[in-house]
């Protein structure tokens, strides 16, 4: 009887070295594809949100909905984190269970028109636990749109003031490190004394070089920035965490910047 005849070193090895070469090739374009998908997925979160928010205007006599984000119930488009009893408990060591995020996502004015959906308020590719930020909530509305101290005044607070809402911005993936969007989420502008306008709150990039946002229509856009500055920012603000200020932007780097500034829905006029 012919004895069968195994595989040699060499014919494992070769084997071996087209298997590494196929995952070399395909990993790459799984990676593409998850990342395309998580994209679609916070797209359509956003468009979801987005058209919550309009359709909260027109059926409260065009008052926006409440953007500063406050403990207690029915104060704000969305609650800080709380108990059952609605006692606020955030922390900066991120001690607050996922429950309590989620509580405060569904006592917000916006949660009734979100048809129950307190996931649409989660991005896919929101990293920030892999740093050990147990953020849940992944968008922020900027806060001159109802969002500042009451008696502000350089605030929107009714719809008809936004000159073209198609153009300007009302939902931004924002990278908190606390673990929870505390407020709402702001540019150093120029009502509050900044010429040239600057960054302030920190920017989620979590879509390669992009971000998605929502706008003052009801649409949703996933924008890519252009500035290498921007990118690298959004990216280190998680894992190094995050100390609120400014963060100038030099001339010659404002390409992205200058597009915010423009899709900032409060036109400073003094």
């Amino acid at each position: 009887m012919e004895k069968s005849r195994g595989f040699t070193l060499i014919e494992l090895l070769v084997v071996i070295a087209i298997i590494a070469l196929l995952m070399a090739i395909l990993m790459p374009a799984l990676q593409r594809a998850r990342k395309q998908a998580a994209g679609s997925a916070c797209l359509a979160n956003v468009k979801s949100i987005s058209t919550a928010w309009f359709i909260y205007q027109l059926e409260n006599d065009d008052f926006l909905v409440p953007s500063r984000v406050l403990s207690g119930q029915n104060t704000s488009w969305v609650q800080l984190p709380q108990d059952e009893a609605g006692n606020a408990t955030p922390s900066q060591n991120i001690a607050c269970p996922l429950e309590d995020k989620i509580r405060g996502i569904e006592r917000g004015l916006i949660f009734p028109y979100m048809g129950k959906s307190y996931k649409a308020f989660h991005c896919p590719a929101d990293h920030r636990r892999n740093f050990g930020i147990e953020g849940y909530r992944s968008y922020s509305i900027p806060g001159c749109l109802n969002g500042w101290a009451k008696g502000y005044k350089y605030q929107i607070r009714r719809y008809a003031q936004i000159k073209s809402p198609a153009e300007k911005y009302m939902l931004v993936e924002e990278a908190d490190s606390r673990g929870f969007n505390s407020t709402w989420w702001a540019l150093g502008t120029r009502e509050i004394g900044y010429d040239p306008v600057q960054w302030w709150s920190p920017l989620a990039v979590w879509h390669g070089d992009s971000s998605t946002l929502g706008f003052c229509d009801g649409h949703a856009e996933l924008h890519r920035w252009r500035e290498k500055l921007t990118i690298e920012l959004g990216r280190k603000t998680v894992p190094q965490g995050y100390n609120y200020g400014i963060t100038r932007v030099p001339e010659g780097h404002r390409t992205d910047i200058d597009y915010m500034d423009r899709g900032w829905a409060y036109k400073f006029t003094e």
